[in-house]
């Protein structure tokens, strides 16, 4: 683990004050798994803690502990703020607005950090940003309960995508090992966040998949207010379509596009051969991983998003090809 300030981590959790946890917008295993396991932590030391997500909830990790504690806003005796599983300060969404000047902490593992936060801790070599809190709850001397272990499992096991990304570490496993030992069962957290879904989510990954399209390795497709109707899927996300998209087997990119309210467009991006789509995402005032990052748009259409985002994902991928032979 990076060295830092364990003196200044200590003074910005032990502080009494309440606090918001804060995540990205589009939350997935490891955000969820990240903000409930710090918010299960500092309530342990008498906190007052708030989960905090802007954006919808869905259902598929409605089994973590204290899962109905999140609040899409901030109430006004919240002053403190960290943010956790954010690469930039945009991908909070709205929860931003309550944020005076800078969150107090920033807990991270992408690449594309930003160091948005008046304390940032950033390590880019976890497999998740719950590997990273395990690591620093153990630094500071903090017991992890089975609850904690659960979501920080969710979180790796979610990232890893099953222990199948090359993040995946002898130290990742490690960790594993020992957040099972808390009692907390490795078996579950992968059958609850990765085989579990609504009926209503494999309707939508017809409407979704029924329409991608191939070309010279990129593989695209959307997902449409009308797609959503169609299938009776009533979330904003992807219902992770994009991973069932990234099973093509000559695929080197894979790009989802998801249209929200308001004219927002959520792009992901999954590279399979090497391309750094992290660096693609943040063109577009995202961030993430080389292999698998996003970013939303506002202001836009579907089309003219797409459109957009699939002749510079060309571009890059032909540059890449072409640099690699």
């Amino acid at each position: 683990m990076q060295n830092f300030d364990l003196d200044s981590l200590r003074q910005v959790l032990e502080n009494p004050t309440p606090v918001g946890i804060v995540t990205h917008v589009s939350p997935d295993g490891d955000a969820f798994g990240s903000m409930l396991a710090m918010t299960l932590a500092l309530r342990a030391r008498g906190r007052t803690v708030l989960p905090i997500c802007a954006d919808e909830l869905t259902p598929n990790f409605g089994y973590l502990p204290l899962y109905s504690d999140i609040q899409r806003y901030a109430p006004p005796h919240i002053q403190n703020f960290i943010v956790v599983d954010a690469a930039d300060i945009r991908r909070i969404g709205e929860a931003n607005n309550h944020i005076q000047g800078k969150p107090d902490l920033n807990i991270d593992h992408h690449v594309s950090n930003t160091r948005f936060a008046n304390l940032n801790l950033v390590n880019a070599e976890a497999s998740a940003t719950a590997e990273y809190l395990y690591d620093l709850f153990v630094a500071l001397g903090w017991e992890v309960t089975s609850e904690m272990a659960e979501c920080l499992l969710t979180g790796i096991v979610t990232d890893t995508l099953g222990f199948r990304t090359p993040s995946t570490t002898p130290h990742t496993l490690q960790v594993v090992q020992k957040l099972t030992e808390t009692g907390a069962s490795l078996q579950a957290m992968i059958d609850l966040s990765m085989n579990r879904r609504s009926f209503q989510a494999i309707r939508l990954w017809g409407q979704v998949l029924s329409k991608a399209h191939m070309e010279d390795g990129l593989v695209w497709s959307t997902v449409t207010d009308t797609d959503r109707s169609k299938s009776g899927y009533s979330a904003l996300g992807d219902a992770d379509v994009i991973n069932v998209m990234s099973t093509v087997r000559d695929a080197d990119v894979v790009v989802l596009f998801v249209e929200k309210p308001n004219r927002e467009v959520k792009i992901s991006w999954r590279s399979l051969t090497g391309l750094d789509v992290s660096s693609l995402a943040q063109e577009f005032g995202g961030g993430g991983h080389v292999a698998a990052a996003g970013a939303n748009l506002y202001g836009v259409t579907l089309r003219h998003t797409q459109d957009k985002v699939l002749n510079r994902t060309r571009q890059a991928l032909r540059e890449f090809l072409r640099n690699a032979r």
